[in-house]
């Protein structure tokens, strides 16, 4: 059974709003100058396959942020709708390994269509946030997620990396500015069984 977190993380959210509604800005695409803003100056992704981007991953490590200071075997789930949105619903277990499963539904726009790597990310239809694809492999295996703040961040697989993978994508984070140290790997949970998706995509899913 999945219980939906909205209404207390809702109220953790608004506790935190300073901090990110200074991020907000619109969901057209933006200027150069506004774009260079929004991202802190982070070097993203040179281009990202919209399709190729959704399904699921894995969220293999993270700078935790308060809702998932508690997480264990987070799953992050894309989907693009025929809007050209990406409706985003992040599952983990709450508490322990065998805790039980909950959601979060967001709402993802891209501002930089020349590149596909900019998002902004809406939370609870008042918090936005710049979410940048600092980096994503060939294949769509592995990509790695950043904030213009750098003290947040997420490393994303299809499956578990090796160890001699996360420490070359953690490189990468140092070569964007971050301080590879504050990344954690999530914590493994017992398996569960996500909801089919809902949004009808070309993409298939990369569950494992």
């Amino acid at each position: 059974m999945i219980f939906y977190a909205h209404n207390n993380l809702a109220l953790g959210a608004i506790a935190l709003l300073p901090f990110f509604v200074s991020c907000a800005g619109a969901t057209k695409d933006l200027p150069p100058q506004k774009l260079k803003k929004f991202t802190g100056g982070i070097a993203h992704a040179q281009h990202v396959d919209l399709e190729q981007m959704m399904g699921d991953w894995i969220v293999f490590a993270n700078i935790p942020y308060w809702a998932e200071r508690d997480a264990y075997g987070s799953i992050e789930r894309y989907q693009l709708d025929s809007q050209g949105r990406i409706p985003t619903e992040f599952y983990f277990r709450k508490g322990k390994p065998s805790g039980p499963v909950k959601r979060v539904r967001s709402l993802a726009r891209v501002v930089d269509h020349k590149s596909n790597a900019t998002w902004q990310v809406e939370f609870f239809g008042v918090i936005k946030i710049p979410y940048i694809i600092a980096e994503v492999s060939p294949e769509y295996r592995w990509a790695l997620i950043a904030h213009p703040s750098r003290n947040l961040g997420w490393i994303l697989s299809r499956e578990r990396l090796s160890d001699e993978q996360y420490r070359a994508i953690l490189t990468i984070a140092k070569e964007r500015g971050y301080n590879p140290d504050k990344f954690q790997k999530v914590p493994e949970s017992e398996p569960f069984d996500l909801p089919p998706r809902r949004v009808t995509s070309t993409a298939t899913s990369h569950r494992e």
